[in-house]
């Protein structure tokens, strides 16, 4: 199985947001009015320009962050406490989980959210009227019922999920698509035990696709809120571990070519694995912008809105091509199912 441990993929950032000169940069500290818990900052960003807003916060507190625009290229990253755009891994990065970001802070001090926009538009010398709103609260209430391990993030996770959270007698549907309007596959119990295939963001709200481990075919998507950490009978996991100091089973570089940067030849990535022929591939460009890749059998398909998006067949790889001749990337099959 593939372990190259690139010190290198940490340094420039997995997630980072692209590298912006210093007089490109609006910096500006968010405070809330007395009372309140939240304050909405509303600008417009343009080409490779970002906005930097510092935000200070204690751990232990729950810090969410939501984000409308106008442009739909429009993102914005988390940097935690002393962590730089360009230096240090992302806390959160929206080009990945989308526009809303909530979890309780593990450090005090001053966190950085930054919003820009993607390559493509920001290239094309695009502007996007934004608002920004970042709410900080009490994390205590919150933490007294958790019990820790809930499916609150969207990267890596455990192999399984166990159904918590519910009401007794209660359960919680299985639905055919991440949102309460999906039709409901299946009704779960308390304890039932799911393979976890990946979650991701949905409006405000995190989904978590699954599978019933014993029956593969009963498959869908449940709210995150409803899972948390959990293990087969007699089964602590699976015996593809992580990468240490990383969330993901196997990270190295693979061949890459992007529009306008002839001299790009290869790209860092970092894959989660799921169930056999299942994971998500997260390739990091040059300008810090990560690509995420989702693959589950023959079906491959692009994590986040894309203009256009083919991929094929050759050999043991598979060579995906993003917004026409923008971004083409070769994938191993040693990359999705190890090896």
């Amino acid at each position: 199985m593939m372990k190259r441990i690139l010190s290198a993929l940490m340094l420039l950032g997995v997630l980072a947001a692209p590298a912006m000169a210093a007089d490109e940069v609006v910096r500006e500290r968010m405070s809330f009015a007395a009372g309140a818990t939240s304050a909405t900052a509303k600008s417009t960003v343009k080409g490779y320009a970002s906005h930097e807003y510092t935000v200070g916060a204690s751990a232990g507190q729950i810090m969410t962050v939501t984000l409308e625009a106008a442009n739909k290229s429009t993102y914005f990253n988390v940097w935690a406490p002393g962590k730089k755009p360009g230096q240090d891994e992302a806390l959160f990065a929206g080009a990945i989980s989308g526009d809303v970001f909530s979890d309780k802070l593990a450090e005090s001090g001053d966190y950085m959210v930054q919003v820009y926009l993607y390559r493509n538009a920001a290239r094309r010398g695009e502007s996007s009227d934004f608002a920004l709103t970042v709410s900080v609260t009490d994390g205590a209430a919150a933490a007294a019922g958790a019990g820790g391990d809930f499916a609150d993030g969207l990267m890596g996770g455990p192999d399984f999920w166990e159904v918590s959270g519910l009401g007794a007698g209660k359960t919680v549907n299985l639905r055919s698509d991440p949102s309460r309007s999906g039709a409901v596959i299946e009704k779960l119990d308390m304890g039932t035990v799911l393979r976890n295939k990946g979650c991701r963001m949905a409006g405000a709200e995190r989904w978590c696709r699954v599978e019933l481990p014993e029956n593969p075919a009963v498959s869908g998507w449940v709210a995150g809120r409803f899972l948390r950490e959990g293990a087969l009978a007699g089964n602590q996991g699976t015996d593809d571990a992580l990468v240490p100091g990383t969330n993901y089973h196997a990270v190295g570089r693979v061949p890459c070519a992007l529009d306008g940067q002839p001299d790009v030849k290869d790209c860092e990535f970092g894959v989660t694995r799921g169930s056999p022929g299942v994971a998500t591939v997260f390739i990091t460009v040059p300008n810090g912008f990560v690509r995420v890749i989702s693959f589950d059998g023959d079906k491959v398909s692009p994590d986040s809105a894309v203009t256009s998006f083919d991929y094929a067949r050759e050999g043991d790889n598979t060579r995906v091509k993003v917004n026409g001749m923008d971004e083409t990337y070769v994938i191993p099959d040693a990359v999705i199912n190890g090896g």
